[in-house]
């Protein structure tokens, strides 16, 4: 009997991520586009310079990662993430307070906005950082579900070439390099039922995160919000780098936690 593999997840890299990564890389004009970006939909220093390549540093949550295909079995299944996704289907803020946060717990956040909800004003705070665990990147050597470190080897300065025989034309991929970056995405209970508290009417129902976001900008350090002094950093020229659409988290009890690692990475084959 065969197996079936069912997705879970499904995560797809933006068109606005890939434009980012080749500009990065090649000697060319970098391709800006502002109306592209978080700070165009949210109103946020709309008309900051980009002096900087913008990196991906930001994570954005939101709770319209699935549908529901089969009530009688009780099944989920993802939705797929279009690479011309420029923001999540229905993103939430990590917070949503009558007042400003303080600025050292502010720290940890970007894009926020001020809205007034039910007659009352609220400060709403929509990227969080992620928590990287290395300050650059690693090159590891994987073969099947094995991962070694690979270690350049500066000889390769005056490379050999291989032959190709008629069986290394067919073959599969023996082993891969990868070149990565590990960061945590760190949310809470209490963050996410602050914000259904006040946006969605307490229904904890909606307190299911099944959408991650990763997002690249540039930062800025400001020193007034809303016209009063309040020294922060705020993100710049923000866009949509990575989309992943799940079955989702539950986080509708305020002690409940994600804390998942994601591994943003680039990889090409060594061996054949």
């Amino acid at each position: 009997m065969s197996e079936v593999a069912y997705k879970t997840s499904i995560v797809t890299t933006t068109e606005l991520g890939r434009i980012n990564q080749l500009s990065a890389t090649v000697a060319t004009k970098f391709l800006v586009l502002p109306d592209t970006t978080l700070n165009k939909k949210y109103n946020v220093l709309t008309e900051a310079s980009i002096t900087t390549f913008p990196r991906i540093r930001y994570f954005g949550i939101g709770i319209k990662g699935y549908a529901n295909i089969s009530s009688e079995n009780n099944i989920a299944q993802p939705y797929q993430p279009s690479p011309s996704d420029m923001d999540l289907y229905e993103p939430i803020p990590f917070r949503c307070v009558p007042t400003p946060l303080s600025q050292t717990e502010a720290a940890k956040y970007r894009m926020v906005t001020k809205v007034t909800l039910n007659g009352r004003t609220y400060y709403q705070y929509w990227l969080k950082l992620l928590e990287f665990e290395t300050d650059q990147p690693k090159l590891t050597t994987v073969t099947g579900n094995r991962e070694v470190a690979h270690i350049l080897n500066t000889s390769n300065l005056y490379p050999t070439p291989t032959n190709l025989t008629g069986t290394d034309v067919s073959s599969s991929i023996g082993s891969r390099s990868e070149v990565s970056v590990t960061a945590i995405r760190r949310v809470t209970g209490e963050e996410v039922c602050e914000v259904i508290g006040v946006m969605y009417g307490g229904d904890l129902r909606r307190a299911r995160i099944s959408e991650f976001g990763l997002y690249s900008g540039i930062e800025k350090a400001q020193c007034t919000l809303d016209g009063i002094p309040y020294t922060y950093n705020e993100a710049a020229y923000v866009q949509l780098a990575s989309h992943m659409c799940m079955i989702g988290h539950d986080l509708s009890r305020v002690y409940s936690s994600i804390d998942e690692r994601c591994v943003i990475q680039t990889g090409a084959v060594i061996q054949i």
